[in-house]
């Protein structure tokens, strides 16, 4: 991903970030559930399996990314 989306993507996350903090875990899902469910459905029918398949592998990789960042509990 080029710097200037890195930063775009960085400035959307802390911005979001406070109305996720001290939410119930089930608020945070259903919250980025209704966003990822706009994003898919805002794109043409056909592109969507290969877009969710797409999206799949790069929250698997951010996944492994982020984890040992986060604190354990």
């Amino acid at each position: 991903m080029a710097d200037n989306r890195v930063h775009e993507v960085r400035r959307i996350i802390e911005s979001i970030r406070p109305h996720l903090a001290g939410k119930p875990p089930e608020v945070q899902s259903a919250a980025l559930a209704e966003l990822v469910s706009l994003w898919y459905v805002g794109n043409h029918p056909e592109l969507r399996a290969e877009l969710w398949s797409e999206w799949l592998r790069l929250v698997a990789d951010l996944n492994d990314m982020n984890e040992p960042w986060l604190p354990r509990v």
